[in-house]
């Protein structure tokens, strides 16, 4: 049998309404969980204090040896990868710090930030198949695109 996965963020009309959820596949799941791993500070899940990642405590905090910063942030995303993400098998974080130009629309000018492209692999459980994730996500404050 096929599982069903459901679809963030849920629809708690059609909950309410008793109406069917919107589903996904399996990989979509992953990448949904991967992502709420990665945007999550440690605590902020009330029922697993364990859910989520260092980032948001080195957010703003000065970069002065970023190779130092991108171990403690790997190291973090890595052991919660391990944890919270049972459907892959042997995943692996890596990272890479750089900057970017963003042009924010509302003035006329350009906003250099700093920016954390994290690259997620490993096998499925159940199939055995590659799996891969890639979020780029920006620096003080925490941002990103897709």
């Amino acid at each position: 049998m096929e599982h069903c996965y459901l679809k963030l963020p849920l629809n708690f009309a059609d909950l309410l309404a008793k109406r069917e959820l919107t589903t996904c596949d399996l990989e979509y799941s992953i990448a949904q969980n991967l992502f709420l791993i990665l945007i999550t500070a440690f605590g902020e899940c009330r029922f697993d204090s364990s859910f989520g990642c260092e980032l948001w405590d080195l957010d703003f905090e000065l970069i002065y040896n970023p190779n130092m910063w991108k171990e403690r942030v790997q190291k973090s995303m890595q052991a919660a990868v391990e944890r919270h993400e049972k459907r892959l098998l042997d995943p692996r974080v890596d990272l890479d710090i750089g900057e970017e130009e963003l042009d924010l629309g509302v003035w006329d000018g350009k906003r250099l930030k700093q920016r954390l492209a994290i690259n997620i692999s490993g096998k499925l459980t159940t199939t055995n198949q590659p799996y891969y994730f890639s979020k780029n996500l920006f620096l003080s404050p925490i941002s990103y695109s897709d």
